[in-house]
């Protein structure tokens, strides 16, 4: 997937196997694909669309690394924001910015019917949509057929894992 994942459920509609790009909050990605995955689209695109204005806002040319930095910061993944030159640094006006969009996201997830960003799904409804039995390789991952093409899919076991936590 391209685009800086502007527009992932178009491309996991076309067909895309996954999703591959960064976010600050990579728990949404996983979830979005693994919502696609057992067909539950729709539910995936108002889960991409709440956080659709900070993944613009992350993918800005010149500070978008910054203000990704910052988040995973405040979400306590790195210490320090830094950038290194010629990179340009997050301002006043931008950390304001940054905490209207999150105060913003914050209250879209609570106001969703899922209450928040826990979109996981169970093992059942997951492996309703695959054919055949799983295989797990001997790189990390699990060897699925899609029931909706037919296609074989790669998954690697760590997004299994998440999917399909309870």
């Amino acid at each position: 997937m391209g685009n800086g994942g502007l527009y992932v459920p178009q491309e996991l509609s076309r067909g895309a196997d996954g999703i591959m790009t960064g976010f600050a909050y990579p728990e949404m990605l996983v979830s979005v694909s693994a919502l696609f995955a057992v067909g539950r689209s729709d539910e995936a695109e108002d889960l991409f669309d709440a956080y659709l204005p900070l993944v613009r806002h992350e993918q800005q040319p010149g500070f978008g690394l910054a203000v990704r930095k910052e988040i995973l910061r405040r979400r306590g993944a790195i210490r320090s924001p830094a950038v290194c030159s010629p990179s340009p640094k997050l301002e006043a006006l931008d950390i304001a910015e940054l905490d209207r969009l999150l105060s913003r996201l914050e209250t879209r997830l609570k106001e969703s019917a899922h209450g928040g960003p826990s979109h996981r799904t169970d093992r059942q409804q997951l492996t309703s949509c695959v054919t055949g039995s799983l295989q797990r390789t001997d790189r990390g991952y699990i060897r699925i057929k899609l029931i909706s093409t037919g296609r074989p899919v790669l998954w690697p076991n760590t997004i299994w894992s998440y999917a399909t936590a309870r």
